[in-house]
């Protein structure tokens, strides 16, 4: 099952509705949380791992944010794909093309460790 994201109910870093949550919610564990459940990732390496993937979120926040973006309520891939099409659109100065390079890579990098963590 795939989640809305962001999440309506997650602010100030956390569940504003935790008592009342979807039984999907209540539910669910990331491939990280089961791979320290069955011992094969400590707990420090875990939170390693949460703080390079919210650093690299955070990067391509800043990114999108540097391109005119600033449209938080949006997931992440949902607002790069709208910029993507906007750029096609409208092309791009040298400075702007550098940068949309590099938020392209820094989304990449994202879901690569996403997908290998966390899905």
């Amino acid at each position: 099952m795939k989640f809305t994201q962001p999440c309506p109910a997650y602010a100030d870093c956390r569940c504003q509705i935790y008592a009342q949550r979807p039984q999907h919610c209540r539910s669910f564990e990331c491939l990280l949380l089961k791979s320290v459940k069955a011992g094969s990732t400590t707990p420090p390496a875990a939170l390693t791992i949460i703080q390079t993937a919210r650093q690299r979120a955070e990067a391509v926040r800043q990114l999108l944010h540097d391109l005119g973006d600033h449209n938080e309520h949006l997931p992440l891939a949902r607002r790069f794909r709208q910029l993507a099409r906007k750029v096609e659109q409208t092309g791009l100065d040298e400075e702007t093309t550098d940068k949309f390079g590099r938020l392209t890579l820094a989304l990449h990098d994202l879901n690569l460790l996403l997908s290998e963590e966390f899905f």
